[in-house]
């Protein structure tokens, strides 16, 4: 899997953002529209929002983590740890990147990776009231009562 380069996003070394005198505040407005969509379901529409974000604004690490959550939704789980793995360098706190990321390496089979992450999460958020790290918790509990339940299966 090849890793994202944010120096493929500049032109001589500034980003689009730079360039256009782009503002933080119209970010910030595109990427709550693009919760929105994400939240109706289009995903589509929010994942374009997003990549044109990410062109413009490649070093806004919440872009690329909301990018992340689209692209785990929608099942393409390697180009969303692309995108999870750029958030994580720029923000190394973001809890919704473990877990989306976590939920990510869980659909390829990477179930230490993924566990490794949800584990992260919830180290984050040790007095749990993030929501995602709440959703991390509920997951480890379900893989380790699968676990207990698979031990306990009679063998042949």
């Amino acid at each position: 899997m090849e890793k994202i380069n944010l120096e493929d996003y500049k032109i001589n070394g500034k980003t689009l953002k730079e360039l256009v005198g782009f503002e933080d505040s119209s970010v910030e407005n595109l990427i709550k529209l693009s919760w929105t969509y994400y939240q109706q379901g289009k995903l589509d529409v929010a994942e374009k929002i997003l990549r044109g974000l990410t062109a413009i604004d490649p070093e806004n690490s919440l872009t690329h983590s909301a990018l992340g959550a689209v692209l785990t939704r929608k099942g393409d789980a390697e180009d969303a740890i692309k995108e999870l793995d750029v958030a994580l360098e720029l923000n190394p706190k973001d809890i919704a990147a473990y877990v989306n990321r976590g939920e990510a390496y869980f659909r390829l089979g990477r179930m230490e990776e993924s566990i490794a992450d949800f584990r992260k999460a919830i180290e984050l958020d040790p007095e749990g009231k993030d929501s995602g790290a709440n959703r991390a918790r509920v997951i480890l509990l379900g893989l380790s009562e699968v676990a207990k339940a698979v031990k306990d299966l009679p063998s042949k």
